[in-house]
């Protein structure tokens, strides 16, 4: 009886021994864990358009009816600043604004968008102005914060 009476409290024993490991363990993960919550989160800088002699073409047939009208753009830049993809987000009501808006932004280059000091692939807005004062111009990009992982 005795016998039987020592192998329970080693196995008892054994059982504490195990779960205060199991505890110590999780105790250090949350702690871990929350130190990387608390940490500040990296700043993100969307991709700024890099300035391009030849303007996005106005629709000619909009420009003699004296058309105006804007497009907004949903463009996703790659890590190099290359536009990988181009989506009308807000139609300006006119598919020939719509059609121009998103060829000519193709074209364009950027200085891609950064996480801290990583530049990184993310989606932007930006604008697409067709007045007759000033021909077709761009936006400035809104950095929608849709980024790649």
């Amino acid at each position: 009886m005795q016998t039987q009476m020592h192998r329970m409290a080693d196995g008892a024993a054994a059982w504490v021994s195990r779960a205060r490991t199991v505890v110590t363990c999780s105790v250090v993960m949350a702690c871990v864990l929350l130190a990387g919550c608390n940490a500040a989160p990296e700043e993100i800088q969307p991709p700024i358009p890099i300035p391009d002699p030849t303007p996005i073409a106005y629709p000619e047939g909009l420009w003699d009816r004296g058309v105006q009208g804007e497009t907004e753009v949903l463009i996703h830049i790659d890590e190099m600043g290359d536009v990988d993809s181009v989506l009308v987000s807000k139609s300006s009501g006119f598919s020939d604004f719509d059609s121009a808006a998103v060829n000519g932004v193709r074209r364009l280059r950027f200085t891609p968008g950064q996480r801290g000091d990583r530049r990184i692939a993310m989606w932007t807005r930006m604008p697409v102005r067709f007045a007759r004062d000033s021909t077709a111009t761009i936006g400035t990009s809104t950095g929608s914060g849709v980024v790649n992982q």
